[in-house]
């Protein structure tokens, strides 16, 4: 080591600097390849997470048009189209199954049994807001403050305080 640090103290002091330079520049090249490596990485997954969001969104549009049909039609009282209803939940079972999060996939089924059983309006409509917060996340939607259920249930009922 001693021997090293004499070499040194002998060279030009123009050479012990174009030496440092040569030193910090192959740093600089690395970490630079390093940082952009990983923004790339960062742009890639980005990149792929926005094309998934937007092969989800369709789906989700459907199956947010179904609740609120048979939301419309629970408080208009009028008798559901069994027929059409089973050719929608088909085709939307199929999007959720190829499309969706393992969470809103859960969800969905949740809501879709237990609103099987209309009797107990709570628990229907803790599913449907739970459901709709799942879609809510998967597709990416956030802001500035975070929702609650009931939040979700003031969109579709005037007394959501009672259903939470």
């Amino acid at each position: 080591m001693l021997d090293f640090f004499q070499a040194v103290s002998s060279l030009d002091v123009a050479v012990i600097v174009a030496i440092i330079s040569g030193i910090v520049a192959i740093i600089g090249i690395i970490i630079n390849n390093i940082v952009t490596y990983k923004l790339k990485k960062a742009e890639a997954k980005d990149g792929e997470n926005a094309r998934i969001r937007a092969r989800m969104k369709e789906p989700y549009e459907k199956l947010v048009g179904l609740i609120y049909s048979l939301l419309r039609q629970v408080k208009s009282n009028e008798e559901l189209d069994t027929k059409e209803l089973l050719i929608m939940m088909e085709e939307i079972n199929k999007s959720v199954i190829l499309n969706s999060s393992n969470k809103v996939l859960v969800k969905w089924g949740n809501f879709r049994i237990g609103s099987a059983n209309p009797k107990n309006a709570n628990h229907v409509m803790h599913l449907m807001a739970e459901l709709l917060m799942a879609i809510r996340e998967d597709l990416g939607v956030e802001g500035d403050c975070p929702i609650q259920k009931i939040d979700i249930l003031k969109l579709s009922i005037n007394d959501p305080e009672n259903f939470v």
